[in-house]
């Protein structure tokens, strides 16, 4: 094979990988998206279940069944278990989409570095999506 074949292949090489990582990294993109529009989702729902107390906190003081602290000590309980799942599903949000990026800049970096230590950096890389 002649130097200029090895140089063709090489930057073959080179953009099927770009490309891989492009597609890659517009999976990611698509992803986050999904789970923004997820989340925007479940805080409308919150606004849901926050009018729904109200009217409820209204028909029950009405029917003058349930004392307003009494009401407000039962549904504290169901608030702060849903603002403790938002919470953690924000959390869990911000964390994939740091990965996923920081995943997408270091397969950049062993693309376009074309280094030897790049097949240390893939075994990294596995080890990291493994664990």
């Amino acid at each position: 094979m002649t130097r200029g074949k090895k140089m063709g292949a090489g930057q073959d090489l080179r953009a099927l990988a770009n490309s891989i990582i492009d597609s890659y990294e517009m999976r990611v993109k698509t992803v986050n998206t999904l789970m923004g529009q997820a989340y925007y989702f479940l805080k409308s729902f919150q606004t849901e279940l926050e009018d729904m107390i109200v009217r409820l906190r209204d028909n029950l003081a009405k029917a003058g069944s349930l004392r307003k602290k009494d009401f407000e000590r039962m549904i504290s309980d169901v608030i702060e278990c849903r603002s403790q799942r938002e919470q953690e599903a924000e959390h869990s949000l911000k964390l994939f989409q740091e990965q996923e990026e920081e995943m997408v800049s270091r397969l950049r970096k062993i693309v376009l570095g074309g280094s030897r230590s790049g097949l240390e950096d893939i075994e990294a890389i596995k080890e990291d999506i493994s664990t």
